[in-house]
């Protein structure tokens, strides 16, 4: 299995993949997410008390493996400003928005921001550098608020997916498990801050 494939499981532009004991596992700090693939040479080994953690975490899933049902990506759809987008204070506006008409003196919207104040520094693959996307709406698993964005990510990326809700180093995380390219795969996902 290669890198990318677990890639797809983190929600930043910066995810990190590792080995742990010779397998792939793949976080961006809201997700954790491990498979029984043998991982190879350009992943890096993951770090001592990260490990430890991963190691705890892993052990806690195959002793007691999730049974209850995955939920559904969310169908209704928020829209939010991109994480993944840098922007830039407008230039011709100094960022307010508007310029000072040279015909009238008044002051007008600024054309080159539409308005705005910033503009695009890169053209951002999710948003095509508009600053804004629609991400599915957040999900409730007994009592605790998820990203819909990692729940439609799990969905689309693994099949036969079980999970359960439970309480690990004094937080509520949902455990998952669930196949992914054939191989076994299993993970933590990290619920949302009210």
């Amino acid at each position: 299995m290669k890198t990318e494939s677990l890639k797809k499981f983190t929600n930043t532009s910066y995810p990190e993949v590792y080995t742990i004991d010779g397998q792939y596992v793949a976080t961006d700090g809201h997700i954790i997410v491990l498979t029984n693939a043998p991982g190879d040479a350009d992943a890096c080994p993951l770090p001592g008390k990260i490990k430890t953690y991963f190691l705890s975490l892993r052990e806690e899933a195959l002793k007691n493996p999730p049974t209850g049902a995955f939920p559904a990506t969310p169908q209704k759809t928020i829209q939010t400003e991109c994480r993944d987008c840098r922007r830039k204070m407008c230039d011709d506006c100094d960022g307010a928005g508007s310029t000072t008409c040279s015909e009238c003196g008044q002051d007008v919207k600024c054309d080159t921001c539409d308005g705005e104040g910033y503009l695009p520094d890169h053209v951002c693959p999710k948003c095509g550098g508009g600053g804004m996307t629609e991400y599915p709406e957040s999900v409730f698993i007994d009592g605790q608020k998820f990203d819909g964005r990692y729940i439609q990510i799990i969905n689309e990326a693994l099949s036969d997916v079980k999970c359960n809700v439970r309480t690990f180093d004094e937080s509520a995380v949902l455990f998952f498990t669930g196949k992914m390219e054939g191989d076994e795969a299993w993970g933590v996902l990290m619920p949302l801050r009210w």
